[in-house]
């Protein structure tokens, strides 16, 4: 029971942060933006362009976000990453070949 009112209370101290009317401004676009707004693009251009080419370009957004990161951010380029980021891209060469 004390750690149901542990995490209850931390649960509420959250929910009140985030229904903040100055942190909605800052986070609402970004939920719009990316899962809705993304998925509604790619669900739109399976259907009107060549499927090899929208996979591909799907697939490489760990292409275009590493760089962003590290240039806006300063975070490090891991290995595992890059392997990761091969991997992908190998498996959509496979698919689409």
């Amino acid at each position: 029971c004390i750690a149901i009112a542990i995490i209850t209370r931390q649960l509420v101290s959250t929910a009140r942060k985030s229904f903040d009317p100055t942190a909605l401004k800052s986070y609402l676009p970004a939920v719009i933006c990316g899962p809705w707004l993304g998925i509604w693009m790619s669900q739109i251009a399976y259907k009107n362009s060549y499927l090899a080419i929208v996979l591909t370009l799907t697939c490489t957004t760990p292409l275009f976000v590493m760089p962003m990161l590290r240039i806006a951010y300063g975070y490090q380029i891991t290995v595992r990453a890059i392997i990761g980021t091969l991997v992908a891209l190998i498996g959509v060469y496979l698919t689409v070949a």
